[in-house]
């Protein structure tokens, strides 16, 4: 059986054989999709998930987003905060328009990551306090609100609409760095990390870069339980973590491009 004939199989069995009218304009808006996400959207494992989303009406999509990190020619290169619409968030909402051409009644929900203003290493990277930090993220979010909103769509801090993000990832980053198989996939997650974390910091040892990727392996993991348990997509971009959501039943939106 082709990938095409499996998901509409799938499809049908959601539906317990009702209502199988749904499926072709399903399959229509799943296939074009697909055609703008990267390879992560491509598995029928995948396709799966996302065509039971889209049976339901009026579905959600969120698209967490960096804080407005400086940046060249498209990547990051954190050595400065500011208080605009971040680099991430513009090229999301760009790939969202086109996504929205298929699922024009979806939620949209742009996720600034505001709780990074707790992370020491990056306020010293960027040259800012705590408290400054909190300040910029609210300016962003407020100015990203305000340009999605002609589109019909919402900004907000990321811990606001996840409240229990941070004591999640917590406990995540415990049941992670406990787990004795996946000890070999951090330490390979970590190098190729490495570029990354130099223009954070080149001060950082392989053991601090080590536990910042449980760390992000672990907010992966929160974020994508949290938008299966709502029935949600998840819009993210090009990256390393991508494969963490696969520990979670999420339906994810791979926008292929990368600001690293």
């Amino acid at each position: 059986m082709d990938a095409h004939k499996k998901i509409k199989s799938a499809l049908r069995r959601e539906l317990k054989y009702d209502r199988v009218d749904l499926i072709d304009d399903v399959m229509h808006r799943l296939t074009n999709i697909t055609a703008l996400c990267g390879e992560v959207t491509h598995s029928i494992k995948m396709q799966k998930r996302m065509g039971r989303l889209l049976l339901r009406d009026n579905p959600t999509i969120i698209a967490p987003a960096c804080p407005d990190y400086s940046h060249m020619e498209g990547k990051y290169t954190f050595r400065s905060l500011g208080k605009g619409i971040p680099l991430l968030a513009q090229v999301h909402c760009q790939f969202l328009k086109s996504i929205a051409d298929y699922l024009p009644d979806a939620r949209i929900i742009i996720a600034l990551a505001d709780h990074e203003a707790d992370d020491a290493l990056l306020c010293d990277a960027v040259g800012v306090s705590h408290k400054t930090f909190r300040a910029y993220v609210a300016e962003s979010v407020a100015k990203t609100n305000t340009y999605v909103s002609e589109f019909g769509w919402t900004a907000c801090a990321m811990t606001h609409y996840i409240p229990t993000l941070v004591d999640d990832e917590r406990r995540i980053v415990d049941e992670l760095t406990g787990d004795p198989h996946l000890q070999r996939r951090i330490d390979t997650e970590t190098l190729q990390r490495g570029e990354m974390y130099t223009k954070i910091s080149r001060s950082l040892s392989f053991a601090d870069m080590r536990a910042r990727t449980i760390k992000t392996a672990a907010q992966y993991i929160a974020l994508g339980t949290f938008a299966a348990e709502h029935n949600a997509f998840v819009c993210n971009h090009t990256t390393t973590n991508l494969s963490w959501y696969l520990q979670t039943p999420v339906s994810v939106l791979h926008n292929p491009i990368s600001v690293y």
